[in-house]
């Protein structure tokens, strides 16, 4: 299914749109939410919150990279990339690689040793302060 030629205005627009929402999660999620919710909440509920949050995000995260990569090789067949293109095309397999390591394997560890970290904390009676 792959297509010569220029891709057409439907899909540049999806591209952008995925990337726009890639992007724009890592902004909003990793900066203004967390400053938030930081400064707002005590650590344990804010770290129940970002549990729940984070594999969505880290999800949709590898979805929107494999789709960019998807629209960017039925434009581009293998057999007509130029270096640049080559190097595009690398560089987006990077992206949805470490995307999806992250999603399946560290946002999961990552939330594991949260949870550990909470119950050792619960029990110390630690935890409950705001903003530190």
């Amino acid at each position: 299914m792959t297509t010569e030629g220029d891709p057409s205005l439907s899909a540049k627009l999806l591209q952008l749109v995925l990337l726009s929402t890639y992007w724009g999660m890592q902004i909003w999620f990793t900066c203004i939410s967390s400053i938030v919710m930081d400064s707002h909440l005590n650590r344990h509920t804010f770290g129940l919150i970002q549990s729940r949050l984070v594999p969505f995000y880290l999800h949709l995260g590898s979805l929107c990279a494999f789709l960019n990569l998807t629209l960017f090789a039925v434009y581009h067949p293998a057999d007509l990339l130029d270096d640049r293109e080559a190097f595009q095309i690398g560089v987006y397999f990077l992206c949805v690689s470490v995307a999806a390591v992250n999603a399946q394997w560290f946002g999961q560890m990552t939330s594991e040793i949260m949870e550990d970290m909470h119950l050792m904390e619960q029990a110390q009676g630690l935890g409950q302060d705001i903003g530190q």
